[in-house]
């Protein structure tokens, strides 16, 4: 119930012409077409907040109380140059390191081009 919630979160977010998938157990990407880094870190921080604002309540949720959902995200660009799989490294090392420093936060990869 947590996984649909927090998609459908997403899904309403995005832009039309990204992708957003499911990448993994509880991970999800988001592909930004055309996308500064400035404007994938301000994106992430919406998705962030929209999340944690967005209350999970209903049959799937045990108690009174509804849940509110945090996430963590990792940032990284792909120039027209770079292999999509260092790029992925590089975001999941960013993701890696916002739940290290405390979760509920978004990190930009170190190394970008």
């Amino acid at each position: 119930a947590v996984l649909v919630h927090c998609a459908g979160v997403l899904r309403r977010e995005v832009r039309a012409n990204d992708v957003l998938a499911r990448w993994g157990g509880e991970e999800f990407i988001v592909l930004m077409p055309n996308t500064t880094a400035e404007e994938a870190l301000a994106c992430a921080e919406r998705l962030r907040n929209a999340l944690a604002e967005a209350e999970l309540a209903g049959a799937e949720v045990d108690g009174p109380d509804g849940v509110h959902v945090t996430a963590s995200f990792g940032v990284a660009t792909l120039g027209p140059r770079d292999a999509f799989h260092e790029a992925l490294r590089a975001a999941d090392a960013a993701l890696y390191a916002a739940k290290a420093a405390g979760r509920n936060q978004v990190r930009m990869a170190d190394t970008q081009t």
